[in-house]
């Protein structure tokens, strides 16, 4: 299986399922969704799986294959290579049909067997004691929900999340996994976890620390949450205001890299004013001060257009690179991907051909050689201020440039 990864085949229903996205697709639709979806995989590698996948034997090949799909029976188990299942399908008692919205079935019914909603329209009688499942379903109250022309609370999944045979099918609620479905009230972020066990059973002490570390944990992220929209409605003139408790302090990412810390109290506005790309429209203000504490910093306009040309300069390089690669010989190819002297490996060294790959990869090269010469150009007590380095090496061969 793994010459198709991250795909596997279900045979019995001569479908692909992506084990990373939950959902079936055709042979032909196999390298548009590795394209979208997954863009980290190489192309030559997306039409190897691509072509691996159609070799299979009766696989269906394009939608025309899925007129005559036929769904399993409601009492297989689910199957765990697609999205997981949900429990709040509503199934006609007459087809095998499943909604999950109300009005959806409800429409079935009404173009599938002609149902009729026995509720009248216009205000509900004030006289007759109506029930909330009256008012949910659209039922008399002297109907009961066995009455209902569906079924309630049905597990089912689905193969595709659109297009032909995208409708769900029953799955036995015997096979369903074990954990619990965590559900989400509309107007809050806090989930509720449905009891696997009897409310009366006592709990240990280990599930009790368990549980209050999820507490915490959920009241750590919705703090973080308030802060980061308390955050964006200020106005912020200078970075360093954002302080210890700015979600900038506390994210996993600079919790690791500890620059909340390093950068304590350094203008970070200048900081990210220096990777900057010059766009030929005068200075550049990497800071504006307000001429009592924080003076303006700003990048002569004659120096801005040196690196702008410097910086077109890496276009020119990629693209003889680029070049160069393409006209390379195919077996020093399979050679450049190695560390060893003497070894090869089965995929070539190959240059990336997404258009948005190629364009984030040049940009971060150009941010950073803006960043190495605009940080060079500051001066010497302004670099200490906002803590950055640049080696005398460095220095030296941005002299000669």
């Amino acid at each position: 299986m793994d010459a198709i990864e991250p795909f596997i085949v279900l045979e019995q229903y001569r479908l692909a399922v992506c084990q990373k996205c939950g959902f079936a697709m055709v042979a032909q639709e196999v390298f548009t969704h590795l394209k979208v979806r997954h863009k980290d995989i190489p192309v030559p590698r997306r039409r190897e799986i691509e072509q691996a996948i159609s070799k299979y034997p009766a696989i269906i090949q394009d939608q025309n294959g899925l007129h005559d799909f036929r769904f399993p029976p409601p009492t297989i188990s689910y199957i765990p290579h697609l999205a997981p299942p949900e429990r709040d399908g509503l199934k006609c008692r007459r087809c095998p049909y499943i909604a999950r919205q109300l009005q959806k079935i409800q429409a079935h019914y009404r173009t599938r067997h002609g149902w009729q909603n026995s509720r009248s329209a216009g205000r509900p009688d004030l006289k007759r004691k109506r029930s909330p499942v009256d008012d949910e379903v659209g039922v008399n109250a002297t109907d009961t929900l066995a009455e209902l022309p569906w079924r309630e609370n049905v597990a089912c999944q689905r193969f595709f999340p659109s297009r032909l045979a995208s409708g769900w099918f029953e799955i036995s609620r015997l096979s369903l996994p074990s954990w619990a479905q965590p559900m989400y009230a509309p107007d809050t972020l806090m989930p509720t976890i449905t009891q696997l066990t009897p409310p009366n059973r006592k709990k240990s002490r280990k599930s009790d620390l368990v549980t209050r570390a999820v507490d915490d944990h959920i009241a750590a992220i919705l703090q973080r949450r308030d802060q980061h929209i308390h955050k964006q409605k200020e106005s912020r003139l200078y970075a360093e205001t954002l302080g210890e408790g700015s979600l900038t302090a506390i994210s996993p990412w600079l919790d690791r890299t500890r620059w909340h810390e390093m950068y304590k109290g350094v203008r970070r506005d200048i900081l990210k004013g220096i990777t900057s790309i010059p766009k030929h429209t005068g200075d550049l203000y990497l800071g504006r001060g307000d001429s009592k504490v924080h003076e303006s910093i700003t990048i002569p306009h004659l120096a801005e257009q040196k690196i702008a040309y410097l910086i077109y300069a890496v276009d020119l390089m990629l693209n003889r690179c680029e070049r160069t690669t393409n006209n390379t010989s195919r077996l020093i190819q399979y050679w450049l991907v190695t560390s060893k002297l003497n070894s090869y490996q089965a995929n070539a060294f190959s240059v990336m051909t997404e258009p948005s790959t190629r364009y984030r990869y040049r940009q971060t090269w150009k941010q950073f050689i803006a960043f190495i010469v605009q940080a060079w150009l500051l001066p010497s007590r302004i670099r200490k201020q906002v803590k950055v380095a640049v080696p005398s090496k460095i220095q030296r061969e941005i002299q000669v440039l």
